[in-house]
């Protein structure tokens, strides 16, 4: 009989505290979830969490930086969340750019 592995699933964090507004929810096309908090952080740059909506297997939140003339995002977990979840940064930027 072979071995089973379990996923580990992960849940978003939805407590953000402090000056954190909830932006935006959006969905990728496989139905996940997905919610962007933001917080100003001077005039060029906004702090940038990014929870998913339920359980998922691997990193359900992402903390980074949205800089406003720029208009990317960047610091601790951008390049992760570009490089494992390629469809949830480009929906995240393209969102930041509209309401950032």
């Amino acid at each position: 009989m072979g071995k089973h592995t379990k996923i580990r699933l992960r849940s978003g964090n939805h407590e953000p505290t402090g000056r954190w507004a909830r932006l935006c929810d959006f969905s990728t096309a496989d139905g996940t979830g997905w919610v962007i908090y933001s917080r100003q952080n001077g005039d060029r740059y906004v702090g940038v969490k990014i929870a998913v909506v339920g359980e998922i297997p691997g990193k359900a939140n992402y903390w980074m930086t949205f800089d406003l003339k720029q208009q990317n995002l960047f610091r601790q977990h951008a390049a992760e969340l570009q490089r494992y979840r390629p469809e949830v940064f480009k929906l995240a930027t393209q969102y930041l750019k509209l309401f950032a």
